[in-house]
């Protein structure tokens, strides 16, 4: 009896969970979705994708600046992008905690950042990490653009 009413509360609160990450989740359309992923660096700049392409702590959005400049919000299977100058952008990530990563970049040339969720005391912590170019082609085709995305023209 009592593991029929703990199958039943956990399914409850599963399906709770999940309906949470239905309502949270901001996904761009397919076609904005394609624009987004054959975008090449404009003369003078870097093209940079930031990436999440776990669906761990998919109920948790977690923001994205650069150089204390907001870029989007990246849930679970999606991506943000910006068009930077060159030289070395320091990156965070806002969860629980703030993560500081920084990337120099160089103009006509893609770079991929991975945000990675990780457990938390209250929301959840994140990882941010430069992705080798193939690792990053591979992790962006695998996500979504985020509504989220400041670059993105709406």
């Amino acid at each position: 009896m009592k593991s029929k009413i703990l199958s039943v509360a956990v399914t409850i609160i599963i399906i709770f969970l999940l309906s949470g990450c239905i309502v949270l989740i901001k996904k761009a359309s397919p076609k904005d979705d394609v624009i987004a992923k054959k975008l090449t660096a404009p003369e003078g700049k870097a093209l940079v994708y930031v990436i999440r392409p776990s669906m761990f702590g998919s109920a948790m959005n977690i923001p994205v600046i650069c150089d204390d400049r907001y870029l989007g919000n990246t849930g679970g299977g999606m991506f943000i992008y910006a068009f930077l100058d060159p030289g070395t952008h320091h990156f965070a990530s806002l969860a629980e905690t703030r993560t500081d990563f920084a990337l120099e970049v160089k103009a006509s040339e893609v770079y991929y950042i991975k945000v990675s969720p990780q457990p938390g005391w209250f929301h959840g912590r994140s990882k941010l990490q430069n992705l080798a170019l193939e690792d990053g082609k591979l992790a962006l085709q695998n996500t979504t653009l985020s509504t989220e995305c400041v670059a993105f023209p709406k």
